[in-house]
């Protein structure tokens, strides 16, 4: 879902500037419109690549977030297991 989105925004943009540059240079609306189909060919594949990048560097990032936290609530743990006395039976 979340590559699809980056593909569909990447494609709008990619149609709203090949088409906006087209007819800013004064391009007739058959050309126009080419430039823009092509722009947001480009534009919705360089979306999906650089939403592929992002998102797995934010998994990255979570996945340590995670695993420096369990490995701090057991060390603290571990740290509080220390400083009890052990109880005589």
């Amino acid at each position: 879902m979340k590559m699809k989105a980056m593909m569909i925004s990447g494609a709008m943009a990619g149609f709203v500037i090949g088409a906006g540059s087209s007819l800013w240079n004064g391009g007739l609306m058959q050309t126009a419109f080419w430039h823009a189909a092509v722009a947001a060919l480009v534009g919705g594949w360089l979306g999906r690549w650089c939403g592929g990048i992002w998102f797995g560097c934010l998994t990255d990032i979570v996945a340590r977030q995670q695993r420096e936290w369990q490995e701090a609530q057991n060390a603290a743990l571990e740290a509080q297991m220390k400083k009890r006395p052990a109880k005589n039976l």
